[in-house]
């Protein structure tokens, strides 16, 4: 599984964004959740979830875009890595396949 955090905008501070590719069950999956001082982090999104579900990566990052600063993160080539990592995932060793990446 890969994993990619996203930066957050300025109209989501304190949300938590991670999308990434389950090589196990074949889909794509997103997260975003809030995690301010204070409180027990709250699920806002959380997608991917099923075998097979999300099989496109603009898809999966078109459901995190709203929560995204989209001038920090490059989105084409974020849409690129993961695509990147759903082509190799069958391929590469393991520590790939558990990469992390901060955007």
């Amino acid at each position: 599984m890969t994993e990619h955090t996203l930066t957050p905008n300025s109209t989501s501070p304190h949300h938590v964004i991670i999308v990434g590719w389950d090589s196990r069950i074949h889909t794509f999956f997103a997260r975003v959740y809030r995690d301010a001082p204070g409180t027990n982090p709250e699920n806002v999104l959380w997608e991917g979830m099923d075998t097979g579900e999300y099989t496109n990566a603009s898809d999966i990052l078109a459901l995190v875009t709203p929560y995204t600063d989209t001038q920090k993160v490059n989105i084409p080539k974020l849409t690129a890595a993961l695509t990147e990592d759903q082509r190799i995932a069958r391929y590469a060793p393991r520590g790939r396949n558990n990469a992390a990446t901060r955007w």
